[in-house]
């Protein structure tokens, strides 16, 4: 009989255990860029993150995938199940879905459909809106456009009255960079035909998508929701941000145009009170008519100077739905210097009696001023926090939020904070949900 190499058996049985083992801790992944966006934008992290962690693509092929977000959400999760082969290669449902903006709103669909049914191991969102964008709305409704439009004739008013400063000012300020401040903010937030984008129709707050009846699914599917709060003013850091990835520059410098906008401001301010001495020292010797002039001249600089330094900040928050009113009043002791004058002329009258009258008294009464202004709520520069954490959508019930602070919308796709987030979630560490947990290769 022949004798049996037990050594060598156990040694076989270890080496499949230990394969299986490491097998196992190998998580698919899916990467899904946002709305009308491109396939690069997961590039480095995707490449990153499978060199460094037990990640591997769920289908063999080139990577990253671009999917055509006009047709719709539910058109875009097809694409997304189809090119990954989810749910059928998936790792028995271990498989690591991450999704920017639209990306993943698409992750919600894919965990709620019952065509898709168990079909991933995790969802991860960065600034996504799971309960709709505000901007989806106000640039259909040409709210978007009147902002620009205000903006442009705002910041042209000072210098279109006054063309004896229009050399220093562009020497100093560059109208090439207020062209393309303007060029900037109308391709970020005006589609050409929104209309007929049905991925844009379904990211609108209160779309027929949105209330579908899709966020009030719960799963258990683990979801980490990152969300961004981006440093203020968030318009120019986000505008920013949108020119540096379109001319593929770092994303880590996001001051250009908040530079810009201050310089602006600076400038405008210091031309409104050149004007505002003109207008007094002339307006003694022309009768008024100079003062008028130089006035008028002085209130288009100021006009400018106030859209560059506030009205574009709260106009761009109203915009995106993070603005809102804050009341308060004040109250306080007033004094009315006629009926105390006619309480003096009542002791003047009866002086023997002075005392009785207490004149102070009567004078004073209780004044309150209402005041309304705007406050800005948290935001990544384009979807406001409560969207992003699903504030108002039943799914997002058992998701863990992750704030990435200083982080706009564009800088999820390369900013230092968020690769410290991604692998914090990988290492279950700094309150990331452990279902994430993958271990270095």
């Amino acid at each position: 009989m022949k004798k049996t190499n037990y050594k060598s058996a156990f040694l076989l049985v270890m080496m499949v255990l230990t394969y299986n083992c490491l097998k196992s801790q190998d998580r698919g992944s899916v990467w899904v860029h946002g709305l009308n966006s491109g396939a690069d934008d997961w590039l480095k992290y995707e490449q990153l993150f499978k060199a460094e962690r037990q990640l591997f693509d769920q289908v063999t092929g080139a990577t990253p995938r671009h999917y055509f977000t006009n047709g719709g959400v539910k058109s875009t999760a097809s694409q997304v199940y189809t090119s990954y082969s989810i749910g059928r290669g998936g790792q028995n449902n271990r498989t690591i879905y991450v999704g920017h903006s639209n990306g993943g709103v698409v992750g919600r669909e894919l965990d709620v459909n019952p065509a898709y049914s168990n079909s991933l191991g995790g969802i991860i969102t960065f600034g996504s809106p799971l309960d709709g964008a505000k901007i989806a709305n106000t640039s259909e409704n040409g709210q978007a456009d009147n902002f620009v439009n205000d903006g442009v004739d705002k910041i042209t008013r000072g210098p279109v009255r006054q063309l004896y400063y229009l050399n220093e000012i562009a020497n100093l300020l560059g109208w090439d960079a207020i062209a393309l401040l303007q060029t900037t903010i109308r391709s970020s937030v005006i589609p050409s035909n929104p209309a007929a984008d049905i991925g844009q129709q379904d990211l609108k707050e209160g779309s027929a998508y949105m209330n579908s009846g899709v966020r009030d699914v719960i799963t258990t599917t683990p979801k980490i929701h990152v969300y961004g709060n981006e440093n203020g003013p968030v318009l120019w850091h986000y505008l920013t941000s949108y020119e540096n990835i379109g001319a593929h520059r770092p994303l880590s410098d996001d001051t250009q145009f908040v530079n810009l906008a201050d310089l602006a401001g600076d400038i405008y301010n210091d031309l409104m009170w050149v004007n505002i001495a003109l207008a007094v020292e002339t307006g003694w010797f022309t009768f008024g008519i100079g003062g008028v002039y130089y006035g008028w001249i002085a209130n288009g600089w100021a006009e400018g100077r106030d859209w560059f330094r506030y009205d574009a900040e709260n106009g761009w928050n109203s915009l995106i739905g993070s603005g809102s009113t804050a009341f308060r009043s004040v109250c306080y002791e007033a004094f009315q210097f006629g009926t105390y004058q006619n309480c003096l002329e009542q002791v003047r009258l009866d002086p023997r009696h002075y005392e009785d009258y207490d004149c102070a008294n009567p004078a004073t009464y209780t004044q309150c001023d209402y005041y309304y202004s705007p406050v800005n709520g948290q935001s990544d520069g384009f979807i406001k926090a409560p969207s992003a954490t699903g504030y108002n959508s039943d799914w997002s019930n058992n998701a863990t939020k992750i704030e990435a602070l200083g982080v706009n919308h564009i800088e999820m796709l390369d900013n230092p904070r968020i690769e410290k987030i991604f692998r914090d979630i990988f290492n279950g560490t700094a309150g990331a949900d452990p279902s994430f947990r993958t271990d270095p290769r």
